[in-house]
């Protein structure tokens, strides 16, 4: 083949190539879909109502370990970035070694206002993206960081173990 045919195959193969790769990228970065609510709770701190929860999954039933799992948190008032990445540290006390804590967390929780939605949702591969109010924020691939961030709200340990039991859906 003369080095003149060479030259377009090579930009059609490279361009369907990135057409390929945008097309991946763009399908993961959309809000997932097609899943079952598995439960729901409200969490609240005295008298202050802070989030609705709702859990959903492929077939709506939790079972530890397997995913894809979305978590919603719908806020009942104005939390900033800074509360909400403190208060994820503090929960991840014990679950998960601080220091291996992905410095992109920082970017990815928002500041949150009355009625607004963050989602975290685990895919199969064990990769999680977050989202707010529908709009993809981003992603981390460390499964054992998402996982350990889900049991926040789903360990049979978790600090709030009603609030597990009704996104679980047990009551």
């Amino acid at each position: 083949m003369s080095a003149c045919r060479v030259k377009p195959f090579l930009s059609v193969y490279l361009l369907v190539a990135l057409l390929c790769v945008s097309l991946t990228s763009t399908a993961q970065s959309r809000y997932p879909q097609g899943l079952e609510q598995v439960g729901q709770a409200r969490f609240s701190l005295l008298w202050l109502d802070i989030y609705d929860a709702r859990l959903f999954s492929a077939d709506g039933s939790y079972r530890p370990g397997e995913a894809p799992l979305l978590l919603e948190l719908t806020y009942h008032r104005a939390i900033s970035s800074r509360e909400l990445v403190d208060e994820t540290l503090n929960q991840l006390e014990g679950r998960f070694e601080r220091a291996a804590v992905p410095g992109e967390l920082n970017d990815l929780l928002p500041s949150v206002d009355d009625g607004d939605q963050l989602a975290f949702y685990l895919r199969a591969d064990g990769a999680g993206a977050f989202y707010f109010n529908g709009k993809y924020l981003g992603e981390l691939d460390d499964s054992d960081f998402n996982r350990a961030f889900l049991d926040i709200w789903l360990a049979p340990d978790s600090e709030y173990p009603e609030l597990t039991r009704r996104l679980k859906g047990k009551e």
